[in-house]
């Protein structure tokens, strides 16, 4: 639901009242270019190669829903496809996009011994390097913070990366980025970090790495292809998060808690489980939190399963994932597509799949148990009217 103080020249809790039941409805009022930095302008990105916004959306990115201010928070690009780190915003009281911060600068590490040399990093190590995020951008309602866990970077496809006191480089993130800090001109960083030098600095994100924190079992390196589910716990901002170092490697399972960022509390992460079925590749997730399950979307097509579940009342090496069977009414077999979505609707108690090959095919299943109460591996799926 959209919080009454956002619905206000849109009015998308209107939109979508008036929308039927399966049915969609575009609710952007202008494009998303609207809001980038045209070339030459001050503060843009300089004129080379990897410099097109829409790879933000276009490759491996995500976006985050900003439940207090009814906004989508975008932010993205990296590796090989977009340098700029600046944050985008989908406002749902105009229906418009907007930006939220303006590209820090980069630069670029050469003739360092042991350093790749495509590495770039922000100039003043205080903002991330753009990222692919696959499924890893998400709001913190109790903190009030966006926060990123990121990917592949720009350029070399490694984790995020900072500069120690000594100028030696060292794993960073996840980033938070504050919402409230947002300004459509201002850098993100640190006043002079922009390449308009005399833009001033918003010091909108936070780096969450325990060289910065001090936070407890952080795993570092690379989230590829990660899923990612956020739940509150006893007051808390708590990420679910699949995590593995490459791309054929099956993943783990981490929980991952944020403490009270304004206030200087420190956040702890946890290994909930490990994998023996789930496929490699891009991947989303949802809780089922009555059965308290972490279900995640398989990715290899044909795939042994169709989802993978782990038991979030268990902890540790020895929480191995389930993995699940989805068929249709007459048996057959229901393939879960690539880009596939899935969401946790509270009210029915469904999973539901949005299948992204053929823009708006939904589909329903629910967790399904055994006369003696254990897991079922074959779950129902029903395509709903659309």
């Amino acid at each position: 639901s959209l919080p009454a103080s956002a619905a206000t020249s849109l009015d998308l809790t209107a939109l979508l009242a008036a929308t039927p039941a399966g049915g969609w409805v575009k609710a952007s009022l202008g494009a998303f270019s609207e809001a980038w930095l045209l070339p030459g302008s001050p503060g843009a990105l300089p004129d080379q190669s990897h410099t097109n916004p829409g790879s933000i959306v276009s490759a491996w990115g995500s976006m985050a829903w900003d439940s207090t201010r009814g906004n989508l928070l975008v932010w993205g690009g990296g590796h090989a496809n977009y340098i700029g780190n600046e944050m985008y915003i989908w406002e749902g009281a105009t229906g418009r996009w907007t930006r939220g911060s303006m590209p820090s600068r980069i630069e670029q590490i050469s003739g360092v011994p042991g350093v790749d040399p495509r590495t770039w990093l922000v100039v003043d190590d205080a903002a991330p390097q753009s990222a692919h995020t696959q499924q890893s951008n998400l709001y913190l309602p109790v903190n009030d913070m966006f926060i990123t866990f990121g990917d592949m970077v720009y350029n070399t496809g490694a984790g995020f990366q900072v500069r120690d006191s000594g100028g030696n480089l060292v794993k960073a993130g996840p980033w938070m980025w504050d919402p409230t800090k947002a300004n459509a001109n201002q850098v993100g960083g640190t006043t002079g970090s922009g390449y308009d030098p005399s833009a001033v600095g918003g010091n909108m994100w936070l780096n969450r790495a325990p060289t910065a924190t001090g936070n407890s079992g952080f795993p570092g390196g690379l989230f590829q292809n990660n899923s990612t589910a956020y739940r509150t716990e006893n007051g808390q901002d708590v990420v679910y998060i699949t995590k593995q170092s490459q791309y054929n490697t099956w993943p783990d399972l981490l929980r991952y808690a944020a403490g009270d960022v304004r206030n200087g509390g420190s956040d702890t992460w946890e290994l909930v489980g490990v994998s023996a079925n789930v496929g490699s590749g891009p991947s989303a997730a949802a809780i089922d939190t009555r059965a308290n399950l972490y279900v995640h979307t398989a990715y290899v097509i044909p795939n042994s399963f169709e989802l993978n579940v782990w038991d979030l009342s268990k902890r540790g090496s020895s929480n191995v994932d389930i993995g699940i069977n989805l068929v249709l009414s007459d048996g057959s077999e229901f393939a879960i597509a690539e880009g596939a979505a899935i969401q946790y609707h509270p009210v029915d108690g469904g999973l539901w799949i949005w299948d992204g090959t053929d823009r708006g095919t939904v589909y329903r299943t629910h967790v399904t148990y055994n006369p003696d109460g254990s897991l079922a591996t074959t779950w129902l799926v029903e395509e709903l009217t659309s």
